[in-house]
């Protein structure tokens, strides 16, 4: 889904992106909950367009971990944000299970995107996987997903067994 969605974000805005993507096959052979990547690439691009007109480059890694977990790791050279913000971030989205107050600063209501992803997470893999927001400053934002490894044709989870 990410994929095409650059395909068209590259049509609606050339030569501002530059966008890689390096999962290994078995990665790409999981099975993983719908809209999880796209959301948060989007945010790259609308936070992290620089303003200097150069090119953001926006980058998915992902690998399986020696435990069968998925680890994806979503960075971009934008413009990134202040730690208190990236501190709040992550403090709103570890707060699974209770929606509470939307963030508001001075009468402006802020996105919960990334909240909304990481309760996603926990109400589609269950406790213990999540998203954070692992760093972010004038060199950009990182946004790091661990989620279990799910395979549909030999019905293995965790650990990867079958391959």
């Amino acid at each position: 889904y990410v994929e095409s969605y650059m395909k068209l974000q590259s049509m609606r805005h050339p030569g501002q992106f530059d966008f890689t993507v390096r999962v290994s096959d078995r990665v790409r052979e999981s099975l993983c909950m719908p809209m999880m990547l796209q959301p948060i690439v989007e945010n790259s691009i609308e936070h992290g367009m620089k303003k200097d007109g150069g090119v953001l480059h926006i980058e998915i890694d992902g690998s399986v971990d020696g435990e069968g977990r998925i680890l994806l790791r979503i960075c971009d050279d934008g413009n990134g944000m202040p730690r208190e913000k990236m501190e709040e971030i992550n403090r709103y989205s570890r707060q699974t299970g209770e929606l509470g107050p939307v963030l508001e600063e001075e009468g402006k209501r802020q996105s919960i995107g990334l909240r909304n992803i990481a309760e996603r997470i926990v109400l589609y893999y269950g406790e213990g996987y999540d998203l954070q927001v692992a760093e972010s400053g004038e060199n950009g934002t990182a946004i790091e997903i661990c989620i279990p490894g799910k395979w549909e044709e030999d019905g293995s989870e965790g650990d990867g067994a079958g391959s």
